[in-house]
């Protein structure tokens, strides 16, 4: 990969964050318990409105992009150097 071309590796970090979002919705990362359950299972954390589940979706998207931004576990870098690669 050369150095000089940063839109293709921010689009292989958005890529490898598509791939990481998945894993975090699965194990739940984040996810916030009501005050009087020890069970948030539901998703269904503020007022039962559905918000909960929203706010764990948004949360699992930007946890997943940030990580790959930071290097995460180097599917970007990998696909970005094979690409850069090409003619």
């Amino acid at each position: 990969m050369t150095r000089s071309d940063p839109a293709l590796l921010d689009a292989c970090r958005q890529f490898e964050a598509v791939l990481l979002r998945p894993l975090f919705d699965s194990l739940a990362v984040g996810r916030l318990a009501p005050a009087d359950t020890a069970d948030a299972g539901d998703g269904e954390t503020f007022g039962g409105s559905g918000a909960g589940s929203i706010m764990q979706s948004y949360f699992s998207e930007m946890l997943a992009l940030a990580l790959a931004r930071s290097g995460g576990i180097g599917i970007a870098t990998m696909l970005a150097s094979r690409l850069g690669e090409r003619p």
